[in-house]
């Protein structure tokens, strides 16, 4: 990492850290706007087994609690519909939303009787890509599966605690196989920069990639939480980023030209963006514990507490448990962080913080093209430290979040 590049990452921590602190408190609803759809995201906390690298809310699976979990999610649906909410598209995240498939297409299937849905995104893993479960999703409306491989390595799965619990490399590469072509799009999820990660291992991991081509893959740097927590050991802690920008440059390189850029990590065949939902709206509404929601200049977190966020919306009462009231500065530089995330983004556009596109064009992180904003070689990276950091400093809200559960 150059000198550039750790100053700005510095500073992205810093601001993160200073000025997006959520603050608990008790909130209701917003007032609804029904001409607006926007996109719904869904929380289902329940895995199989812990990943020690991952920071996101997640517990093992305690099929009771899940069950009770899946209908409280049916009756935060029914209530949303009820307020006048509508949403276009949904994605579902976790966690492992598969750990529980039936009662996951019966929540899909109220949210699609609800509104008119056209995408839904569902999270998984390998050792779930199984007819049984695979069918009834298609048969829902789920129109990309995203599936968290992180590695073809079996070493590697071994060291990050994946290998017992989903698979080795030849089981992982055969259910890929078996499930490319069944989804409108399907979505491999690979991580890089994990500790004692090789180049080589990079190169075989994308070669077979390429060989089962697979419409899209997101490569996502590690992003820590920069403290022990939540079942995060030491190794995935203290992550050295001196090697980050080699290892982006040379996955770019090696997708390159069978893959075609969506965003800063998400490579795809088709030439369509497939990546976070945060990207393509100004707004977004999360249900189930652990999620956040952005309405208007309002950024809300829901509990992390599972059976607190049961009670609550048992009670009829909203389940945040914490906001952040953004300044229109800082809505304008989330704003921009998340539309040239996408690469490009029309000159034209209102309410972008000018002095900050006159400094990264002044940088050359950012150039002008046929009336678009175009990120170069330089600020695709500079976007990825800045998205990384996002959501380590998401990370870091997280455990706030859960000290005051």
């Amino acid at each position: 990492m150059d000198l550039q590049s750790w100053l700005l990452m510095t500073a992205t921590r810093r601001y993160f850290a200073n000025s997006m602190l959520l603050k608990p408190g008790q909130f209701e609803y917003p007032e609804a706007v029904p001409e607006h759809a926007i996109p719904l995201y869904i929380h289902i906390p329940f895995c199989e087994s812990l990943c020690p690298f991952c920071s996101f809310h997640r517990i093992k699976i305690n099929t009771s609690l899940a069950t009770n979990y899946f209908q409280t999610l049916s009756t935060e649906v029914d209530r949303l519909h009820n307020l006048g909410f509508r949403f276009n598209q949904v994605y579902v995240g976790g966690g492992t939303p598969t750990t529980m498939p039936n009662e996951l297409v019966a929540l899909l299937g109220k949210v699609s009787t609800c509104w008119p849905i056209t995408d839904i995104t569902v999270e998984t893993n390998p050792n779930h890509l199984v007819g049984e479960i695979l069918e009834p999703l298609k048969a829902v409306g789920v129109t990309r599966l995203s599936v968290g491989v992180q590695s073809l390595q079996d070493e590697t799965l071994m060291r990050i605690g994946r290998y017992d619990a989903y698979g080795s490399r030849d089981n992982i590469i055969q259910k890929l196989a078996n499930t490319q072509g069944q989804f409108e799009t399907f979505n491999i999820d690979m991580i890089f920069n994990l500790p004692q990660q090789s180049e080589n291992e990079i190169i075989s991991d994308i070669a077979e990639l390429k060989g089962l081509a697979v419409d899209q893959i997101s490569y996502y740097p590690l992003m820590p939480a920069l403290a022990n927590s939540h079942n995060q050991t030491d190794d995935f802690t203290e992550i050295s980023f001196r090697h980050e920008k080699y290892l982006y440059d040379l996955i770019v390189e090696q997708l390159s030209p069978d893959f075609h850029m969506g965003s800063a990590w998400c490579f795809n065949r088709k030439k369509q963006l497939g990546d976070e939902y945060i990207v393509s709206s100004d707004q977004y509404l999360g249900i189930g514990s652990g999620s956040f929601s952005l309405l208007g200049n309002h950024l809300y977190a829901t509990t992390f507490n599972i059976s607190r966020y049961i009670r609550q919306i048992n009670k009829a009462g909203a389940p945040w448990h914490a906001r952040q009231v953004l300044s229109g500065w800082q809505l304008r530089q989330y704003t921009l962080l998340t539309r040239l995330f996408g690469l490009t983004m029309p000159v034209d556009t209102p309410g972008m913080p000018q002095l900050s596109l006159k400094a990264m064009v002044w940088n050359g992180a950012i150039e002008k093209e046929h009336g678009l904003y175009q990120l170069t070689k330089k600020g695709r990276y500079y976007w990825l430290i800045m998205m990384r950091e996002f959501f380590m400093g998401v990370n870091r809200y997280r455990r706030q979040l859960r000290e005051h559960n």
